[in-house]
């Protein structure tokens, strides 16, 4: 996922593995849920689909949301 990130996205903030994985799997409100496109072909990624969740205050309460983010399908 990283190089596909990389590849299409170029050399941004959330291509770092570090951020990556910060934000994908030690989220603080959860892991993320990810979704892959594969070519059948090749095994090569194809595209992902991904949505973390986040706490947010709405109305003086805690809620559990979510945010769909890097979303991509690559240029190939």
């Amino acid at each position: 996922m990283l190089a596909l990130l990389r590849a299409n996205y170029g050399d941004v903030d959330f291509a770092c593995e570090s951020f990556f994985r910060w934000q994908y799997e030690e989220n603080p409100a959860g892991a993320a849920h990810i979704w892959l496109a594969e070519d059948p072909r090749t095994g090569v990624l194809a595209g992902q689909y991904v949505v973390i969740p986040m706490r947010l205050c709405l109305d003086g309460a805690e809620r559990l949301a979510s945010l769909s983010l890097n979303t991509l399908t690559d240029a190939r």
